[in-house]
């Protein structure tokens, strides 16, 4: 069921004149039946306006015109309801006195209770006048169908529900002014030291500020006020305040106790949570838990980009979960509070829409000549064109799951010194010749010298990622995507006595974990995708580099002769 606040002033009226109609309509019809049935004379069913003879015809109008006579009546101004002014002062002790008062109506001279037994929690089933089954609303849940603001409810406790056994303000005085002249009740009884004091208070505020305050306790003006006011309302404590096998009767040892001083509990537990987060990030660094060190040439300005989106989404993300968690604290347990429709604030949203939008905006700008510069094909063609030959020139073939790397001989590098040879190669994206190294899962090259990778794929898309040279490009069918990268460090040694080469050297030779330089897929391409991983092996000098390639060919143009 929508919120009427999203309906338009006209269509509330309309739906409010329908209402009334119905209920015109339905009393017209009740008291009619009603009289026929007092007359024990059986009425033929109809439909529409065809009613089946001239008297139930007259009675059915004039059971409509008297209903619609006191609808009438009561529209009059001096029959409306005007609320007493609320004169007690906003202090907790006033408040207190006041639902006390209004408890002590509720549970004694009042009657209330006979119906709302328990507060409403073990009501008794009853029939209202048109025979539905009704029930005493619970006071613990604070839900009221005529509305749950102060002044809703001094309406429907000033008005009763006719029909229905709520009896209504004026008769309820009527009844206590009765009890206390036949000195059934006494003064103390309503919380007064004189009977003559019961039209100087007005009780019915007592009444309100009672059932404001039984919901939750830790919704009350503050939780030493609810704490002692449900002590003094309910009498014995609720179960939860058992302790060590006893009921407590100490108000400090009351529930309700326990519910004030969790009212701040999530709010700071999740402040704390995103404390601890903001705090790990901003310490990953220190403990190595950051992203890998940076060693080709355009690194420097990928990792600018990166650092300037993670510090307008941080600082973003701070300011809304720090406002966030300001309000979960803040207003924990307003009293009374009843929560505020909006239809929205269009300033606000087209700040909140256009800030991002020109962030968003600058930071597509910034980032332009680092993206042109590692993927613009224009840019890696002009490269090319000027300087062919400075490029060393491989093909990666992905398949599930590996990588395929395809060389040049070093009879082929020896050609590229001449940059049109360089340059042909480029153009027919380095054809296959026999004398081509074929490896698996690793790419070797040598500091200093510009890569360039003719990426393809033989069956399903795939992707290379080079985190510690910061280049990532999916692989896809029926393409070949050219990719270059320059490495600034070399991370590989190699051992004479066994003639490999190991990476995970620093330049010095010294032994380190961060030279590991992994190559991963990261485009899922089928059920071991997790394991399409290779390494990046970067040597020292060319002539490293040659040395391992001479023996890589060895290796891929080895065959054993049958004896």
């Amino acid at each position: 069921m929508p919120s009427f606040g999203l309906l338009a002033r006209t269509d509330l009226e309309a739906l409010a004149s329908y209402v009334i109609f119905l209920s015109l309509r339905g009393e017209a019809e009740y008291n009619t039946m009603l009289d026929h049935l007092k007359e024990k004379k059986p009425v033929a069913p109809y439909r529409g306006s065809d009613l089946p003879n001239p008297t139930v015809r007259q009675a059915m109008e004039d059971n409509l015109a008297l209903a619609v006579s006191r609808w009438m009546e009561a529209q009059k101004p001096d029959k409306s309801i005007k609320p007493e002014p609320y004169t007690y002062a906003d202090t907790d002790e006033a408040f207190l006195e006041s639902a006390a008062r209004g408890g002590r109506l509720f549970t004694g001279a009042g009657g209330c209770i006979s119906c709302h037994q328990n507060y409403g929690r073990e009501s008794n089933l009853s029939y209202d006048a048109w025979g539905t089954i009704v029930r005493g609303r619970n006071l613990y849940d604070g839900i009221y169908r005529g509305g749950r603001r102060p002044i809703d409810l001094y309406y429907r406790i000033h008005g009763g529900i006719n029909g229905a056994g709520m009896t209504s303000y004026k008769d309820l005085k009527d009844q206590m002014k009765a009890q206390l002249t036949e000195n059934k009740i006494k003064p103390q009884d309503l919380g007064l030291t004189a009977a003559d004091q019961l039209d100087k208070v007005d009780i019915l505020w007592d009444l309100v500020n009672f059932l404001k305050a039984m919901p939750y306790s830790e919704l009350g003006p503050s939780c030493a006020i609810s704490t002692r006011f449900r002590s003094q309302i309910d009498g014995t404590p609720r179960p939860r305040s058992r302790r060590h096998g006893e009921w407590t009767t100490n108000p400090d040892d009351h529930p309700s106790r326990e519910l004030c001083a969790m009212r701040h509990f999530w709010g700071f537990l999740f402040g704390a949570v995103l404390l601890g987060a903001f705090l790990l990030t901003a310490l990953a660094p220190l403990f190595g838990w950051w992203i890998p060190r940076s060693v080709s040439s355009y690194s420097g300005q990928v990792d600018t980009l990166y650092y300037w989106i993670l510090g307008v989404t941080g600082f973003f993300f701070v300011l809304t979960e720090a406002i966030l968690v300001y309000n979960m604290v803040r207003f924990a347990s307003e009293p009374g509070r009843k929560s505020q429709f909006t239809h929205g604030n269009h300033r606000l949203e087209m700040l909140w829409t256009v800030v991002p939008g020109v962030i968003l905006f600058l930071l597509a700008v910034l980032q332009i000549n680092a993206w042109a510069d590692i993927k613009y094909p224009t840019r890696l063609q002009a490269m090319l064109e000027n300087h062919p030959d400075q490029f060393q020139q491989m093909e990666v073939t992905t398949r599930q799951w590996e990588y395929r790397i395809r060389y040049a001989s070093p009879e082929r590098m020896a050609r590229w010194t001449d940059p049109t040879k360089a340059k042909e190669d480029y153009l027919h994206r380095l054809p296959e010749r026999r004398d081509d190294i074929y490896d698996v899962n690793d790419i070797h090259t040598w500091k200093g010298q510009k890569v360039l990778i003719y990426l393809k794929t033989r069956d399903v898309n795939h992707a290379i990622f080079i985190p510690a040279i910061r280049v990532k490009q999916d692989s896809m069918t029926g393409r070949t995507i050219p990719l270059w990268f320059e490495a600034t460090e070399s991370n590989t040694k190699h051992d004479g006595t066994t003639n490999t080469w190991t990476d995970g050297f620093r330049p010095d030779g010294t032994e380190d974990k961060s030279y590991i330089w992994d190559m991963v897929c990261t485009h899922y391409c089928g059920t071991r995708h997790s394991l399409m991983r290779g390494k990046l092996y970067v040597h020292p000098t060319k002539d490293d580099f040659m040395a391992w390639l001479k023996t890589a060919q060895e290796e891929s143009h080895r065959h054993t002769v049958a004896p």
